[in-house]
């Protein structure tokens, strides 16, 4: 019998973290680019009033997504991160950018938009379930969450893309509106019910 998958440890981030300001590589490869393009293009509105992205890691999908919001909070678990996205969305004051890790460190607010990008597989079922339901618990009837993620085995991922869009989808409060698979990623939109 194969050990329950735990979520994935704090020293993965520190060693990526340490090979410098761009660990994955988000902006130079095509296809991160044009994964945030797609993102940024499945959402139903032009404007929203409160967006909450945890996981922003060089805060690329931020900067793209932030001249959409009247109030944008980024997070991530390492300080490094944090650094990096500030520095990019500094001339955007309406855009705070904080260290915490999710499912813990959820925001005390409400929002309209939850984006969920290559953050999920990162953590165990348990963790994935506490995230939608404060997800749920931080949204109104009619706010929508983006999920993105990469489907492809990865050692350090806890879960696979499809098992964490498989858990959102099976989650009470959320009803999938956009369904984007590609043999790479899964894009999805889910509405709050």
């Amino acid at each position: 019998m194969s050990a329950t998958p735990r979520p994935t440890a704090a020293s993965y981030f520190d060693r990526m973290w340490s090979t410098g300001p761009d660990p994955w590589d988000h902006g130079g490869r095509f296809y991160e680019h044009r994964k945030y393009a797609l993102t940024a293009s499945v959402l139903s509105a032009d404007r929203y009033h409160a967006v909450f992205e945890p996981g922003c890691a060089t805060g690329i999908l931020t900067a793209l997504l932030a001249p959409r919001a009247e109030r944008y909070l980024a997070t991530d678990r390492h300080e490094r991160a944090v650094a990096v996205t500030r520095q990019r969305v500094e001339a955007m004051p309406h855009v705070a950018v904080r260290q915490g890790a999710i499912p813990d460190d959820w925001p005390d607010a409400t929002f309209d938009l939850v984006v969920l990008s290559e953050v999920l597989y990162y953590l165990d079922a348990a963790g994935v379930s506490a995230c939608l339901d404060r997800a749920a618990a931080s949204t109104v009837v009619g706010a929508e969450l983006v999920a993105v993620h990469f489907r492809e085995p990865v050692v350090e991922h806890t879960l696979s893309g499809d098992e964490v869009h498989d858990l959102i989808a099976g989650h009470p409060a959320w009803r999938r509106e956009v369904d984007h698979r590609e043999s790479r990623f899964l894009l999805e939109v889910f509405r709050r019910r």
